[in-house]
């Protein structure tokens, strides 16, 4: 299932399941990108790829390595691929079902699914 383009920019998601129960989300943008040399940072605490006084992009360093630990206690991966600096970016991650539950839209035919991370 495509999520669809958010207007004015070529961020898109995709949604799929597959035969194991597993749900994929993977998202792309055409942002600034990511460089070879800079791949080992993404999910490191504190990590920039940019420092100095010259950072064009604010942050702490803290969003992706958020993400990864939220995955990795739902029982999924996450990773990314990047062609290089200016060629954007597609991050992905994968979990199992079990840790979703169906949240129907009371606007829209359809369910879409939310991450349940309170312990049952």
């Amino acid at each position: 299932m495509e999520l669809g383009l958010i207007p004015n920019s070529d961020f898109a998601g995709i949604l799929e399941r597959n035969k194991k129960e597993e749900i994929l989300v993977s998202v792309r943008d055409n942002g600034i990108g990511i460089e070879e040399k800079d791949k080992d940072k993404v999910f490191k605490e504190f990590e920039q790829i940019e420092s100095g006084l010259s950072r064009k992009y604010a942050g702490t360093g803290l969003g992706m390595p958020l993400a990864k630990k939220l995955v990795e206690l739902h029982g999924g991966k996450i990773w990314f691929e990047s062609e290089g600096k200016d060629k954007g970016c597609r991050f992905s991650f994968m979990t199992q079902k079990r840790f979703l539950m169906p949240y129907k839209r009371p606007w829209k035919r359809g369910h879409t699914y939310l991450i349940d991370c309170i312990k049952r």
